[in-house]
């Protein structure tokens, strides 16, 4: 997935927890893996939050959050 970075930043929430705005015929589907469903922006292309699938939770690109998340990092990993 593109990111326009050297690296990406994620954080993992349950599906009671995502509270989604916009219009929802804006997002796209792409199953990438067979655990990985992937979304994006059909306008725009921005990465949107995405599911895997075998544990019901969605991982969201930290730089998507508006007005920020108030979460701070809590692990590295390949560092």
């Amino acid at each position: 997935m593109a990111h326009g970075a050297a690296f990406a930043t994620y954080t993992q929430c349950a599906e009671d927890d995502l509270k989604w705005s916009g219009d929802p015929a804006l997002i796209a589907d792409h199953r990438s893996s067979e655990d990985i469903t992937r979304r994006f922006c059909r306008q725009c292309g921005s990465t949107l939050p995405g599911t895997i699938l075998s544990n019901g939770q969605f991982f969201l690109p930290m730089g998507a959050h508006e007005n920020g998340s108030g979460l701070s990092g809590g692990e590295h990993i390949f560092t």
